[in-house]
């Protein structure tokens, strides 16, 4: 009796045991899912508050189709997509919701099964629907058989007869006679049976055809390839691909070590039939702080709060300024004349200075011209004033021979096996009229190329 109240009791502790076990891997993920949530919250919470203190400005360049990217019928022949796949997020909205994205949205979408109806199409007989011959009038031999002749009938009237009733019209009264079906017989000569020749689809004839309902366009993203080209000689035949690659590299080095080509240049066509397509989420690049400008009253009590004197701004402006060494040696003074001027200008200033023989120093001019497309922006600056409306112009040489000539030449000259020449550009300055503009000071050029992930100065 003990032993049987013993096994009862212990099978009800193992039973709730075994019930508290299944409920620990339920706690546990919902722990889980609870912290992962959390955690997710506020990671998003803390992205939208640091975007309130960002405004953007996203380097994103998109390529604009010309005249030239056009065919005829107006295709698009030049290979470049003129989007980005690219969907808005909160960064996209300035604090008033107003969207601030210079990009369009455009999702990436494929067609599937959804965007196809299944129809019957009655194309497997390979047969078009006729109702076959119909006998016309050639079809007959027609014969007379009323042994009638066709006449106008005659009934007699006052005009037929005189005062005295006599008949003088000279003519009997007929009914007269009109040939009808009835007075003919016809004799089928043709041959052919009616519907003969003919044909009625029945589902024997149908197949299922997807027919696309989907009004969006496919896009995809793609990146052009040696592959998406077909490679062509000086004699318009076509070459295989490893044999064009291989004469490209061919071509190029002979041109850099100054030798006569071996073969012309191959002739690319694009061919892929795809469209170069790429994709822009907006990165930590495309946005900048929201600077406030401090007021003029601010700055001021800031330097008396800091009890800064006269001479002391001077000379956190001078060593604010940064000039270092090379930056000296670039502009053409040697330090030694830096030395001579600054012993005497404290001189000067050691010296009291009559009010009317005061002179400013005269204010430096710096002038910047731009050129800018869709894969390329070349800056200038000038240490002069520029006419109103001047304007950089830029031309890529894309001579291959030229390019391979450079090419060498700087090797030599940067005595660096690894550089690489990816354009050569040809720069000029132009006013609001397109005449060309002279300047005597040095120009600084820098050139960024979009796409390309350098920038060169």
């Amino acid at each position: 009796m003990a032993n049987a109240v013993f096994d009862k009791q212990a099978q009800r502790l193992l039973g709730k045991r075994r019930r508290n076990r299944r409920w620990v891997p339920v706690v546990a993920c919902l722990v889980l899912v609870v912290a992962v949530g959390t955690f997710y919250f506020m990671m998003q919470q803390g992205q939208a508050m640091s975007w309130r203190d960002m405004e953007l400005d996203c380097p994103a360049s998109v390529h604009a189709h010309t005249p030239e990217c056009l065919d005829e019928e107006g295709g698009i022949i030049c290979g470049y997509a003129d989007y980005l796949v690219h969907e808005h997020v909160d960064g996209c909205y300035d604090k008033e919701g107003n969207l601030v994205c210079h990009l369009r949205q455009v999702k990436e979408h494929h067609h599937d099964e959804t965007c196809y109806e299944k129809v019957a199409v009655y194309s497997a007989c390979g047969m078009e629907e006729s109702v076959g011959h119909v006998h016309g009038d050639a079809c007959y031999d027609t014969t007379l058989v009323c042994g009638l002749e066709e006449q106008e009938g005659h009934t007699h009237g006052t005009d037929c007869y005189n005062e005295n009733d006599e008949l003088i019209c000279g003519m009997e009264e007929t009914e007269g006679h009109t040939h009808t079906d009835a007075c003919y017989e016809k004799e089928l000569i043709c041959g052919m049976e009616a519907g003969e020749g003919g044909h009625m689809h029945t589902d024997a004839c149908a197949e299922e055809e997807l027919v696309l309902l989907c009004q969006k366009p496919e896009i995809s993203l793609h990146t052009h390839t040696d592959e998406c080209y077909k490679f062509y000689d000086e004699n318009g035949e076509e070459l295989p691909l490893e044999e064009a690659i291989d004469r490209e590299e061919r071509f190029a080095k002979q041109v850099a070590d100054g030798e006569k080509p071996e073969f012309e240049l191959p002739v690319r066509v694009l061919s892929c039939g795809m469209l170069q397509t790429e994709k822009h989420e907006h990165g930590n690049e495309c946005y900048k702080k929201i600077e406030e400008p401090e007021s003029s009253e601010a700055v001021s009590s800031g330097l008396e709060s800091n009890g800064l004197e006269s001479g002391e701004t001077e000379s956190s402006a001078l060593e604010s300024s940064g000039l270092e060494s090379s930056g000296l040696e670039s502009s053409g003074l040697e330090s030694s004349d830096v030395e001579s001027g600054l012993e005497s200008s404290e001189l000067e200033s050691s010296q009291p200075e009559e009010p009317d023989q005061e002179t400013e120093a005269p204010e430096e001019t710096e002038s910047t011209a731009a050129y800018e497309d869709e894969t390329l922006k070349v800056t200038a600056s000038f240490a002069e004033e520029l006419p109103e409306g001047a304007h950089l112009t830029v031309e890529r040489i894309e001579d291959p021979e030229q390019l391979a000539k450079r090419q060498a030449k700087l090797k030599q000259t940067m005595d660096d096996g690894d550089y690489s020449l990816h354009a050569l550009l040809q720069v000029g300055l132009q006013d609001q009229e397109g005449n060309p503009v002279e300047f005597e000071s040095p120009a600084s050029l820098t050139a960024e190329f979009f796409g390309e992930g350098a920038g060169v100065e």
